[in-house]
């Protein structure tokens, strides 16, 4: 297990991963020059709150400014991720990097991580909180 990086989320920051477009949001920083950040896995948590989150889109997390994700072909989260169902229960949900070769991720030199939604947007979620927990290592190539 590497560094783990843990990012709060609240409903009006998941409401917004999606504005006719995917939206990033950056939950682990560029790493610095000659850096590159792998990604081991990534855990989405939810802590439901008074009103369960509607609609949405399928999460992705990938490397900031791009589309390259993170952690390989299945590094996908479903919908259900966050909204659970409609029900008002708490929800983990761990994916872990793809180690086939036909899947291998090309990280980008001091490029940060971001979470996405690219299909449809999130509503409600009053009172919710989403964790984001990333486990990474931090490689230098020069």
């Amino acid at each position: 297990m590497g560094k783990l990086i843990t990012t709060s989320l609240s409903p009006a920051q998941v409401n917004a991963l999606y504005s006719g477009a995917a939206v990033q949001l950056e939950i682990v920083k560029a790493p610095g020059a000659n850096k590159f950040i792998k990604v081991n896995s990534v855990t989405i948590g939810l802590n439901a709150g008074s009103a369960a989150f509607t609609g949405g889109g399928v999460l992705t997390v990938e490397y900031t400014g791009g589309s390259v994700n993170a952690l390989g072909a299945s590094a996908t989260f479903p919908v259900t991720t966050i909204t659970n169902g409609g029900t008002l229960t708490d929800l983990v949900s761990t994916k872990f990097a793809t180690t086939a070769t036909t899947a291998v991720v090309l990280p980008t030199v001091n490029c940060g991580i971001s979470i996405s939604n690219a299909t449809a947007a999130f509503a409600g979620g009053t009172g919710a909180n989403v964790v984001v927990v990333v486990d990474i290592d931090t490689v230098t190539v020069a």
